[in-house]
C-alpha cells in the first residue's frame, strides 16, 4: 500500500484538502466549530462499544469513543449549530474498515429532525465530489431513502415484526443456527449477513426508523413508539454516518441509561444535570471521515487513507505501511 515516501506525502495532502473542504461546508452554513475533551470519566454510552481505559493518579478514565455527550452539553448553552472534527477511540478488532483511532465528524442542527440531516449529507458530499472531481455520477443519482423495515425485508424476507415476537424470533434463530435469541443479536447477524453489503451499491442509501433497542439515544417516532428517529448513510456497502433526532427530556434519557445501572456500569449523570437546564430541539449525526475518504478514493483498506493506522505499528516494516 504505502511503499514510498512520495505516497505518504500525497495522501496527507489529500487529507488536508479533504478536511479543509468539510470545514468550508460548515463554515459557509454558519455552523460553529468547537472542540471537546478526549479524556473522559465515563465509558462509552453504548454497551456494544468498548472504550480504551487509562489510569491517571489511581483513577480510571477513558478515551472518548465519540464527542457526542460533550457536544450536547455545549448545545444546552444555546450556542446554536455546532460541529467538531474529533479523534475518537474504540477497542475493536483492526479490520479493513476499522482502526482503533479514527477521525469522526459530528454535528448538530438546532430545530432540525433526523430527516432534515439528509440535506447536510447531500450538500457535504456534493461539495466534496465537485471539489475533487470524484464520484460525480454516483453522488448525483437520486438517493434511496428507505425505512429499515422495508430494506431488511427486501434482503432477508423476514418482517421486523417477527423479531419483536419471542416465539417467532426463536424459530428464526434456530433456522439460521444462532445460539442467541435476543432481538439485537439476531438482527445484527441477519443484517450483516444478508443486508449491509448491498446498501448503497448503485446510489447513496439512507436507512431510517430503527427499533428502540437499536435506536441509541434517538427520540421515538410518533407513529410507532417501538421505533426511533435514527438514520444511517451507506455508500457502496459501507456505513458512513449515523444520526438521530435527539432526546431532550432528562427523564427519558435516564430511562435509556437504565440498562447501564442494571449492569453496574457508570453512566454520565453529569450530562443529566446539563440536560435539566434545557437542551433545544436538535438533530445530530456522526460521520466517519476516514471511511468517507476510502469511498471517494476507491480504497479497500482504511490504512490506505490513514497511513499511520494501527497496522503501521504491527507490521515491523521499518516505517512505511505496506499492507
Amino acid at each position: 500500500m504505502y511503499k514510498k515516501i512520495e505516497d505518504l506525502r500525497e495522501i496527507y495532502r489529500f487529507r488536508s484538502d479533504f478536511i479543509k473542504t468539510i470545514r468550508e461546508y460548515f463554515t459557509n452554513a454558519g455552523v460553529i466549530e468547537v472542540d471537546t475533551p478526549i479524556i473522559t470519566p465515563y465509558p462509552s454510552h453504548d454497551l456494544n462499544i468498548s472504550p480504551f481505559e487509562i489510569d491517571y493518579l489511581g483513577r480510571t478514565y477513558y478515551l472518548a469513543t465519540s464527542p457526542e455527550f460533550f457536544l450536547k452539553r455545549i448545545l444546552t448553552s444555546k450556542i446554536g449549530d455546532i460541529f467538531e472534527i474529533a479523534h475518537s477511540f474504540r477497542v475493536d478488532p483492526v479490520t479493513s474498515l476499522h482502526n482503533p483511532e479514527f477521525l469522526l465528524l459530528e454535528w448538530y442542527r438546532i430545530g432540525w429532525t433526523y430527516i432534515d440531516l439528509i440535506r447536510d449529507l447531500k450538500g457535504l458530499l456534493n461539495l466534496i465530489s465537485s471539489k475533487f472531481s470524484l464520484k460525480r455520477e454516483y453522488i448525483n443519482k437520486e438517493w434511496e431513502i428507505v425505512p429499515l423495515r422495508e430494506v431488511f425485508y427486501r434482503y432477508t424476507h423476514i418482517d421486523l415484526e417477527d423479531l419483536f415476537d419471542y416465539n417467532r424470533r426463536r424459530e428464526i434463530a434456530k433456522r439460521e443456527g444462532y445460539a442467541d435469541e435476543d432481538f439485537s443479536t439476531i438482527f445484527y447477524k441477519l443484517f450483516i449477513t444478508y443486508v449491509e453489503d448491498k446498501l448503497g451499491e448503485e446510489r447513496p442509501t439512507v436507512i431510517y426508523d430503527y427499533p428502540e433497542v437499536l435506536g441509541g439515544f434517538a427520540k421515538r417516532t410518533d407513529r410507532d413508539q417501538r421505533f426511533t428517529q435514527r438514520i444511517e448513510l451507506y455508500l457502496s456497502g459501507i456505513e458512513i454516518a449515523n444520526g438521530y433526532t435527539e432526546i431532550i427530556d432528562p427523564k427519558e434519557q435516564k430511562e435509556r441509561w437504565e440498562h447501564y445501572r442494571q449492569k453496574g456500569l457508570p453512566y454520565d449523570e453529569d450530562f443529566l444535570y446539563y440536560l435539566s437546564y434545557g437542551m433545544p430541539d436538535a438533530a445530530g449525526i456522526a460521520l466517519g471521515i476516514d471511511r468517507l475518504m476510502m469511498f471517494f478514493l476507491d480504497k479497500n483498506d482504511i490504512g490506505e487513507v490513514f497511513p499511520f493506522s494501527f497496522k503501521y505499528f504491527t507490521k515491523g516494516s521499518g516505517g512505511l505501511y505496506e499492507g
